[in-house]
């Protein structure tokens, strides 16, 4: 499991949540900009504050059915963009049911 931010209300320690706000900034725009201005805005970026929530995900080690043709399709047009793709993990993130109230309760 990997933490992307505090679960409800609770603050990590400070020394944590620097490091994590780093890695996140890194890994959004590692292939976009130099190693001076990294260090530099990892200073500015570090120190605001974020909203965060938790979402739980289950990580698959295969590719389901109804991606197969979504791949396919990516591998015709786009091979460059396939070749990344492939080597991604797929993350099943179950989606919220209207049935249930804003407490995730059933009616």
């Amino acid at each position: 499991m990997i933490l992307n931010g505090p679960p409800r209300d609770i603050s990590l320690e400070k020394t944590i949540e620097i490091q994590r706000v780093k890695q996140l900034f890194l890994q959004k725009y590692q292939n976009f900009i130099t190693e001076t201005h990294y260090k530099r805005a990892i200073q500015e970026f570090a120190y605001r504050t974020y909203d965060c929530g938790l979402v739980l995900a289950i990580s698959l080690n295969f590719i389901t059915k109804i991606l197969v043709t979504f791949f396919y399709r990516i591998k015709l047009k786009r091979y460059d963009l396939y070749k990344n793709i492939k080597e991604l993990s797929i993350c099943l993130i179950p989606k919220s049911s209207s049935s249930l109230t804003d407490s995730g309760h059933p009616h």
